[in-house]
């Protein structure tokens, strides 16, 4: 997440949190992979990425391409 999210993100996580070398907040957690797991990531905007697992990034960008091409007229 980035930093501006740090907020939100001490808010709403329990798991373990850390930061990168530029203040960017790392999250591990678990949720179960259900359509409401990505309207979640969704609501962060373009404040987050999921780095793994690859089958949920890969998903999120699907997501993300097909409402991209809603708005492309």
């Amino acid at each position: 997440f980035e930093k501006h999210q740090a907020f939100r993100v001490y808010e709403e996580f329990s798991g373990l949190i850390s930061t990168d070398v530029v203040g960017n907040l790392l999250v591990e957690a678990e949720f179960p992979n259900h359509d409401s797991l990505y309207a979640y990531l969704l609501s962060f905007l373009d404040s987050v990425e999921v780095l793994e697992p690859l089958e949920i990034r890969q998903e999120l960008a699907q997501i993300v391409k097909t409402i991209s091409q809603k708005y492309k007229t």
